[in-house]
């Protein structure tokens, strides 16, 4: 199978997706769209899901960003044609958007580990069902959130300033706020490139970044093979249908 990945920052991408895409043999086709200036595609052409990953963009700035709206356009036909699609953080914020959920900026930014509660959905869902713990440990790296768009099932729960953190669209579409995919070393890069706003925002996290990441990284680890498996293992099936 052929996933299609679109990656804003060479630093922000497959991490710990990275093993359970090698034990399923899945084949990549990357898209840089903001460090090359690689075109969006217009159609799902041979790929059997979508993956879109986190970046500096805000979810709506077409001005700055005019491939955002490209990128909501093959969000809508890889669905269309219930090809999965895997959202995270500003990729989950253009799922919500392509499915007209308000994405805003939130009166608080998220950075670091926040433990995220399950809803009943979501402890059924066939993804993260028996696959992950409630709450769950996850990085967080944001300052925008979105709201539930219309016939969406919430799946993750956040504080009162980001409450949706995670759903599903239909039957393979999914948006996950948290960096789920996050390995500890991305996470750290992540602290010192994003310093002065880290610094401004959050400046306690950098004497307790280490100590999250000793309770926390394992877990969030198995989280993401866990839960990333299965969405692999979602396009595969669909793949056959």
């Amino acid at each position: 199978m052929r996933v299609l990945v679109i990656q804003h920052h060479s630093n922000s991408g497959m991490g710990h997706l990275v093993a359970p895409a090698a034990l399923r043999g899945v084949e990549w086709g990357f898209v840089f769209p903001l460090e090359r200036g690689d075109p969006i595609p217009e159609a799902t052409g041979g790929h059997d899901g979508l993956v879109i990953f986190g970046g500096v963009p805000h979810a709506n700035d077409d001005a700055r960003y005019p491939y955002l709206k490209q990128i909501c356009a093959l969000i809508e036909e890889f669905h269309n044609e219930r090809k999965p699609v895997l959202g995270i953080c500003l990729g989950s914020q253009l799922v919500a958007r392509t499915f007209r959920g308000k994405v805003y900026k939130a009166e608080q930014s998220e950075i670091g580990f926040y433990g995220l509660g399950l809803t009943a959905e979501g402890e059924d869902d066939p993804l993260l069902r028996g696959r992950a713990p409630n709450p769950v440990h996850l990085i967080e790296f944001h300052y925008d959130t979105f709201e539930l768009p219309r016939g969406a099932s919430q799946l993750m729960t956040g504080a009162p300033y980001a409450p949706v953190q995670a759903f599903r669209m239909g039957e393979t579409t999914y948006a996950f706020q948290p960096h789920f995919e996050a390995t500890p070393e991305q996470f750290r890069e992540w602290l010192v490139n994003a310093k002065n706003w880290v610094d401004r925002e959050h400046p306690h996290l950098p004497a307790v970044a280490e100590a999250q990441l000793a309770q926390h990284a394992e877990g969030a680890r198995d989280f993401a093979h866990g839960v990333g498996g299965a969405w692999f293992d979602l396009v595969a099936a669909r793949r056959k249908d």
